[in-house]
């Protein structure tokens, strides 16, 4: 919630979502949306467990890091990560509203979760995943399976819980341990034995689906920071491992459809890189955020429309069609020079503007170029 309304807004300049009145959850009491996204984050960053990261109770994101009863409270530095991503999210949103209260509490809040991840969660070249009651940390380089998980250093990126030099060597950890031919599994190496602090995820077999399978939707969220990042050849990379057709696993042996992103590919050795779960999965809206907003770099902004590339050295020229508040753009992208980053110069319907956020039009179809 404290990502996509924002999101919201910026695609559709809507700012009166954010005064419109809407019932809790189960609940008899009416708030504003407004309310309730600052009730959100203000929730999150105080249901903490004792070393002051979010409480992940049933589970997070993978629901397959459901907990023995028996094992108490864990903490998700991934959760925690996504609230700092979600108060950086409800800062700009803030400061539009002219609300400097709530602007400079949330990048408090933002700072103080940032440095007791750092504080608790480093690893010394990466991020762990979950701590339990007991001080067990999924995702260390000192535990005996599952070292080092991918979401944790994405979500990092997305939540800039650090400065560049460290969230670039938890990515060059990503580059390192969980790059593999046939994707990005969500963690290396796989559970190989019944673990009762982590739960459902150590029965699943190994290499298979969120026990270190190729989990395409976390893909998603590290082609997102690869381009936050500048690191144009690692997002196309994993874009390319993700498409259906990846060289390295063609679909003459994953026997996904060739139109069809995928939930996962598989690792197990009896059946390597097949896939699973085609069409319903959340990887196919991740994977059109990353390459429309982020590779291609038409992104929405609260100003209007974006144009921030981060495109591969082996792509020269794109295109892409884009809708936007009631407007068609049509943009061409120019990387013959291998920049590859942001936009030197921009012209629309001929006539080259300053900055690069585009001119807001109401209808009409308009010519874009971008140089990178």
């Amino acid at each position: 919630m404290l990502q996509t309304v924002p999101w919201y807004i910026k695609e559709t300049g809507d700012f009166s979502i954010l005064d419109e009145k809407v019932p809790y959850f189960e609940s008899k009491e009416v708030g504003t949306v407004w309310d309730h996204l600052q009730r959100s984050y203000r929730h999150l960053s105080t249901d903490l467990g004792k070393r002051g990261l979010c409480l992940q109770h049933h589970a997070d994101w993978n629901d397959q890091l459901e907990p023995s009863e028996k094992t108490g409270e864990r903490e998700s530095v991934m959760v925690s990560e996504q609230l700092c991503a979600g108060l950086l999210e409800m800062a700009a949103l803030a400061d539009r509203r002219k609300d400097k209260a709530t602007s400079d509490e949330c990048r408090q809040l933002h700072q103080k979760m940032a440095d007791q991840i750092n504080r608790v969660a480093w690893d010394g070249e990466w991020y762990t995943r979950t701590i339990c009651e007991d001080g067990y940390a999924l995702g260390s380089s000192q535990a005996d399976q599952a070292k080092i998980f991918v979401n944790t250093q994405s979500w990092a990126v997305l939540g800039r819980v650090a400065d560049d030099t460290r969230l670039r060597q938890c990515m060059a950890a990503v580059d390192k341990h969980l790059t593999k031919p046939e994707g990005i599994p969500i963690c290396d190496p796989p559970c190989s034995k019944f673990d009762e602090r982590i739960g459902r995820f150590t029965t699943v077999m190994p290499y298979h689906i969120e026990n270190g399978g190729c989990y395409n939707h976390a893909a998603g969220f590290k082609t997102v920071a690869d381009c936050l990042l500048g690191r144009a050849e690692q997002a196309w990379a994993t874009i390319v491992k993700v498409m259906p057709d990846n060289p390295e696993n063609p679909v003459s042996q994953s026997g996904t459809e060739p139109f069809s992103f995928t939930n996962f590919f598989t690792r197990v050795p009896m059946s390597r890189g097949r896939s699973g779960y085609p069409w319903r999965t959340g990887t196919a809206g991740w994977f059109t955020v990353a390459l429309v907003e982020w590779v291609l770099g038409a992104r929405r902004h609260y100003d209007g429309l974006l144009i921030d590339p981060c495109l591969t050295k082996q792509i020269k020229y794109a295109r892409i069609k884009r809708t936007y508040r009631g407007a068609v753009y049509n943009i061409e992208l120019d990387n013959s020079a291998g920049r590859c980053r942001g936009a030197q110069s921009i012209t629309v319907d001929g006539k080259r503007i300053t900055g690069q956020v585009l001119p807001l039009f109401k209808d009409g179809v308009h010519k874009v170029k971008g140089v990178i």
